[in-house]
């Protein structure tokens, strides 16, 4: 073959290799075409003995991540909706490709490998800039949720990869450029906290936690090192014992209506109705107390020409918001309540708000506040529907049954989705059909498409470097096995174009380049 062409594949390769990099917290586009550039790239490289050598050197991995994709043409043999299943084989395809082209490819020179992580990490803050524009509302993208900040990949994805990159930057902070990669990590932890990715703060919480038990049992080390190790391990847990407290126990603590509290008529003389038996309840106040829907809905037409039965563009009636936000402020579900609240709280009802503190403070503060209301909305009404937290354990309640009534060969590659809707019926599910969705735990939907065979392969691929290879692994491979490990567990991470790339691509990357940190 042409030098010219090989010197040309080989440059092709790496531009791909950076493209891709880049694009995965900017473009889907460019997602894509960077895979075609790495693919063009090998193909023109020639040089086919070598590229065979090198992968038989990763056959292991090699045979495990392609192993997990053959997983899914073996799941067609009882599949019923083979549009489905096509598709799901169309998205998973990086299994396939990515592993035989980057591991049968030369390592990079260390200077292009630095190169190409800093490029990484240098995308990812530029998207985490551009999402800080659109928080402070200085685009045209209308807010109407945390998640909206993100306008090229999910918010949840967008999470994953500021973690990757401040590992990146704290690997890199031992070299060189200290203030400037201390100036990444700083941020982007701040962003993360913006962001309210709890998923992304358990990660960095179990990073802080393994680091600091490391350093305990690290006999070379000093002892007041070791003493300040040990009690950060403390204060890790005693928080967390806190927030689990304050999430699952505290959140859930009946409350009791005196007789006293309930009123039978309104200033303007109308009928009140309580459900004092109901749990809902608002910084402390109960919700369904001293409730006038005719003065309500009256009132609130008149300050906003709206029924408080008419949706809002979330989809709910108003009602819901002001009845909530009322009691958040103690007040009574009454004429004299709506009209005494100001201008800025109408419009703030009408966008959603259902809690005067959300006015005030709607960082991770109030997302913690949030989640316990949703889990004492789950506990005694049964009610998720559009709750992000609470609607992840209804998922895994019904996939879980899924996978009991399945385990042994799972439902097939294509009837994942068929076995949801069916189990959804079958429970009597009371989530709303557009919420009716799968898992969003990437281990239990590979045991309902593949049985118990589907999980242990996952676990192979995440867990055989650590088993087999635990002293070659290197800093930064190990930390996003650990990234990517967590974040199956509230995502499935490799059901989308975006969330596989991001999955195989690092994983083949970071394995391929270890040798050199």
């Amino acid at each position: 073959m042409n030098n010219k062409i090989i010197s040309f594949g080989n440059k092709a390769y790496i531009a791909g290799l950076f493209m891709l990099a880049c694009s995965m917290a900017l473009s889907k586009f460019g997602m894509s075409l960077g895979q075609f550039f790495i693919l063009g790239g090998w193909l023109l490289s020639g040089d086919f003995q070598n590229k065979w050598q090198r992968l038989k050197d990763n056959k292991v991995i090699t045979l495990l991540l392609i192993s997990l994709f053959a997983l899914h043409l073996v799941g067609l043999i009882h599949t019923s909706d083979f549009k489905y299943a096509l598709n799901d084989i169309r998205i998973k395809l990086p299994l396939l490709i990515l592993p035989v082209l980057i591991f049968s490819m030369p390592v990079l020179e260390r200077k292009t490998r630095d190169y190409l992580f800093h490029f990484f990490t240098v995308s990812v803050l530029i998207s985490t800039l551009i999402s800080l524009f659109i928080f402070f509302g200085w685009s045209n993208i209308e807010i109407h949720d945390i998640r909206d900040i993100s306008p090229f990949i999910s918010h949840i994805r967008l999470a994953l990869l500021v973690c990757v990159a401040m590992v990146l930057s704290w690997d890199d902070f031992k070299n060189n450029h200290r203030w400037m990669n201390l100036f990444f990590i700083a941020w982007f932890f701040a962003f993360l906290i913006l962001l309210q990715s709890l998923t992304a703060i358990i990660i960095i919480a179990v990073f802080a936690l393994i680091t600091m038990a490391i350093t305990l049992l690290d006999k070379n080390k000093n002892v007041f090192v070791r003493s300040i190790s040990g009690a950060g391990i403390i204060i890790v847990v005693c928080v967390s014992s806190f927030f689990y407290k304050l999430l699952f126990v505290d959140s859930i603590i009946p409350i009791q209506v005196n007789e006293s509290q309930l009123l039978k008529y309104t200033p303007r003389g109308n009928t009140y109705y309580s459900l004092p038996e109901r749990q809902d309840v608002e910084n402390g106040h109960p919700v369904w107390i001293n409730i006038c829907d005719k003065e309500l809905d009256e009132a609130w037409k008149e300050r906003t020409g709206f029924s408080v039965y008419d949706n809002n563009r979330f989809g709910y009636w108003y009602y819901y918001s002001v009845i909530r936000f009322l009691s958040s402020k103690g007040w009574n579900k009454d004429r004299e309540a709506v009209m005494s609240l100001s201008s800025n709280e109408v419009e703030a009802v009408k966008n959603g708000c259902s809690n005067v503190e959300q006015m005030e403070n709607n960082g991770i503060r109030m997302r913690i506040k949030n989640l316990g209301w949703e889990y004492r909305q789950y506990y005694y009404n049964g009610d998720v529907s559009g709750q992000s937290f609470t609607q992840r354990l209804a998922y895994w309640s019904t996939g879980l049954e899924i996978f009991k009534q399945n385990w042994l060969v799972g439902v097939g590659t294509g009837d994942v989705d068929v076995a949801f809707k069916q189990q959804y019926e079958t429970d009597k599910s009371k989530l709303e059909e557009k919420w009716r969705l799968h898992t969003h735990n990437q281990y239990i939907t590979l045991g309902i498409a593949f049985g118990v065979s589907g999980v242990v392969f996952l676990l192979m691929v995440l867990f055989y470097p650590v088993l087999f290879h635990y002293k070659k692994l290197g800093f930064v491979f190990s930390s996003f096995l650990l990234i990517a490990a967590i974040s199956m567990l509230s995502e499935d991470t490799l059901e989308t174009q975006a969330g596989i790339t991001f999955f195989v691509f690092l994983y083949c990357l970071l394995w391929r380049e270890r040798v050199v940190e």
